[in-house]
């Protein structure tokens, strides 16, 4: 009888201590696993978020971008590894963690019975934000979003755009050291996507540390001093921006290692290897720049095939003989004339009655003596 094979070890409830002068991470994932029902969707993934990073998490939809931020934010729970946040393990200690991340989801789900300044009090209160610094913070962050004078109206009554300016105020109240961001560029105005981008930059700048999703390589590249790439569940690159593009873009590169990474179908592999303009992008090896693919020769013209002959012309057919007339008929004796009828005798008049137009007046008799 076969020993039974070792329990895996159980995730550690904190992280290793830091030596003296070491960075902690404020993020830290180490062999991250859930799964949905026996559906892996993402399997052994690890990465860490340092104090002052912008960490780009792209991939394609599916790719588990967002269990990950769910499982981050304490939403859902998963089967394997263990994530760290301000070194306070997210399932032990699940109250600590969030009291020091905000996020953003992709879809703003907020009271809508409430008037937004209500919400964003509400808010400042979970998270303990004095009173004589809210309103300042929230008057800030409101004119930079351009939302101030929706501000006091209900929050049903706001485009998407402006629920996800108001969610962005929220999370931004308490000043946060993690903020976590699932594709936050979406429904909003160039002008507040520009101010968004500024923000995260000054938080960065105090120390905080910014992770979000998204799938617009181009603001990822010119946003990020980092980036993960993840495909189907699994990381295929990790590491900061400049070391992973090398000489070519970004989009160049997650392309190639879309197109690359094992298991994916020649169709699939070509379909992603293909430029939003038709051009074909080759396999990068992030660092190396990205060789120009050679033109395909052209193919030589097929030989003209020759002209078949011309079909002989078949004989007229002899014309057919015309049939004899048909006889004429006798002509049907004419039927005798049928005798005339009798007049009938006049009918005698009476007396005072009028005579209907156009009937013939009786011979009148002689009165009485």
């Amino acid at each position: 009888m076969s020993a039974a094979s070792p329990a895996p070890a159980p995730a550690p409830a904190a992280p290793t201590p830091a030596a003296p002068g070491e960075v902690v991470p404020v993020l830290s994932v180490q062999h991250f696993t859930k799964k949905y029902g026996s559906k892996v969707a993402v399997s052994d993934l690890s990465l860490d978020v340092m104090p002052g990073d912008i960490y780009g998490f792209i991939g394609h939809n599916g790719a588990g971008k967002t269990t990950l931020i769910k499982s981050i934010v304490g939403a859902q729970p998963f089967e394997g590894g263990v994530i760290f946040v301000d070194s306070k393990n997210v399932l032990v200690d699940p109250v600590g963690s969030k009291q020091v991340i905000a996020y953003v989801p992709d879809n703003p789900d907020i009271y809508e019975f409430m008037s937004g300044i209500k919400y964003l009090n509400y808010v400042s209160d979970i998270f303990g934000v004095p009173a004589e610094n809210r309103v300042e913070r929230i008057t800030t962050l409101a004119n930079r979003l351009g939302i101030t004078d929706s501000l006091a109206n209900a929050i049903g009554s706001y485009s998407h755009g402006m629920k996800q300016k108001l969610v962005l105020i929220s999370a931004l109240l308490h000043e946060p050291k993690l903020i976590i961001l699932d594709e936050p560029f979406v429904g909003l105005d160039p002008a507040a996507s520009f101010e968004l981008k500024k923000m995260l930059h000054e938080l960065a700048d105090r120390g905080s540390a910014v992770f979000f999703s998204s799938h617009v390589l181009e603001v990822v590249e010119k946003l990020c001093n980092k980036i993960a790439i993840i495909r189907q569940g699994k990381l295929l690159a990790a590491g900061k921006t400049d070391e992973i593009r090398g000489n070519a873009s970004l989009e160049e590169v997650f392309l190639g290692l879309e197109a690359g990474a094992p298991g994916v179908s020649a169709e699939i592999a070509q379909d992603m290897a293909t430029t939003k303009d038709g051009a074909a992008v080759q396999p990068v090896i992030p660092g190396a720049p990205v060789a120009a693919a050679p033109a395909a020769p052209a193919a030589p013209a097929a030989p003209a095939a020759p002209a078949a002959p011309a079909a002989p012309a078949a004989p007229a057919a002899p014309a057919a003989p015309a049939a004899p007339a048909a006889p004429a008929a006798p002509a049907a004796p004419a039927a005798p004339a049928a005798p005339a009828a009798p007049a009938a005798p006049a009918a005698p008049t009476v007396p005072g009655a009028p005579v209907p137009p156009g009937a013939p007046v009786p011979p009148s008799f002689p009165k009485e003596n």
